[in-house]
């Protein structure tokens, strides 16, 4: 009698599969390491936007997180508002701040955005390695020199991850004071 050796391998990766632990899931699928930044960045960004805590950010709370929102805020909003009930939910957050420097850096990981601009590896960002990130269109050099703390003309990148944050610590800072 010839003994099934052929399934071995499944029968032990079955019992591998019950008993190792069940991996975070979002919808069903394995939670990756972006979706949870992401997700953590979402709920971060509406602890600190949405000042009457009612889990949607209204137009006077969105225009806080848009750098542009003196001129272009209520066009942000209104795209933003995928489903039009006028009030900007988690789910429409990232769509809604898809024209922010900051949130574009943010959400794909300070550092990892860093290394992906720096085509010359030369550990620091110039204006034109900067453009490709940068929502701020005409205002890219004026933005980017806002950054540059040391006037360089180049970003660190603990000038890149300062630009990235700084908006949303100011959002953080003002929500504690207000308690």
């Amino acid at each position: 009698m010839t003994r099934p050796y052929f399934l071995l391998p499944l029968v032990l990766l079955t019992a591998c599969a019950r008993t190792a632990g069940n991996p975070p899931t979002q919808g069903g699928k394995p939670a990756s390491a972006p979706d949870l930044r992401q997700s953590a960045l979402r709920d971060r960004i509406m602890a600190a936007a949405d000042k009457d805590k009612d889990g949607r950010l209204s137009l006077a709370e969105f225009k806080t997180l848009d750098v542009q929102a003196l001129h272009h805020g209520d066009a942000h909003f209104a795209q933003g508002d995928a489903n039009h009930d006028g009030a900007i939910d988690g789910d429409e957050l990232p769509g809604a701040l898809r024209k922010q420097t900051w949130f574009a850096i943010l959400s794909e990981g300070t550092e990892a955005c860093f290394r992906r601009l720096d085509s010359d590896q030369d550990a620091g960002l110039d204006v034109k390695e900067f453009r490709p990130i940068s929502k701020m269109g005409a205002h890219t050099e004026q933005h980017f020199r806002g950054a540059d703390a040391d006037q360089d003309a180049r970003l660190s990148l603990g000038e890149f991850t300062g630009l990235a944050e700084r908006k949303l610590r100011a959002l953080e800072t003002e929500s504690t004071r207000r308690r």
